[in-house]
């Protein structure tokens, strides 16, 4: 009997931990709104936290769709940094927990109207783009990336030199190869790409030379 109610006590000290962390995180969630509401710097990293500590994940992003839907009549579309990380938010979890890259394009593409600076989403348009076969777009947005060199100078042009392969872009991804071999001379694989495009006629087969690296 005595292990018996020892398991049973031990249960019910789960319940109340998972309660306390239950009715925290909804604290957190609530603060954060309010702040959203009036006074928006930063509320959404409140929000964030609060809803990630919530345990299932079904639950974690059922609470950041009640929050994107309350916020939305206080964003300021073209101008709110911090809704859009909400909607990036869910965007990844769209891609990453779900592999639904298409609906996570749907909400990366809101995000971007909240606000066009937040550059996780920039990364994230440039993937889903180059996925979708939409080069011509990924190519904008890599742009972005190269400049703000995120997520690091070189991956940002490599990226870039691919993509510009892909969008039959080749004087752009020429130009990222030279840019790429400014901060990395040793890099002879781009050296070998860069060679190949001032060289070659069919420059169309490069692109499966470098999905080789």
């Amino acid at each position: 009997i005595a292990p018996a109610a020892g398991l049973f006590i031990i249960g019910l000290t789960g319940v109340f931990v998972n309660a306390d962390l239950e009715t925290e995180s909804d604290r957190v969630i609530s603060y954060g709104k309010y702040s959203y509401k009036t006074y928006w710097i930063g509320a959404s990293t409140p929000i964030s936290e609060g809803i990630f500590m919530k345990e299932e994940s079904e639950e974690q992003y059922a609470a950041l769709d009640r929050a994107i839907q309350e916020l939305e009549p206080y964003a300021v579309h073209g101008n709110d940094i911090q809704y859009a990380a909400l909607l990036h938010k869910m965007g990844a979890y769209h891609q990453n927990v779900k592999s639904d890259i298409n609906e996570a394009h749907k909400w990366y593409l809101r995000s971007e109207k909240a606000d066009k600076r937040l550059i996780l989403n920039i990364e994230s348009l440039t993937f889903t783009h180059f996925v979708r076969g939409e080069f011509d777009d990924a190519n904008r947005h890599v742009a972005n990336l190269i400049f703000n060199k995120h997520p690091n100078e070189m991956k940002a042009l490599r990226m870039g030199i691919h993509i510009a392969l892909e969008a039959e872009e080749y004087e752009t991804s020429k130009k990222y190869c030279q840019q790429l071999l400014k901060v990395n001379p040793n890099d002879n694989f781009i050296r070998e790409i860069l060679q190949l495009l001032n060289t070659s006629e069919d420059k169309s087969q490069i692109k499966f030379r470098f999905r080789q690296s």
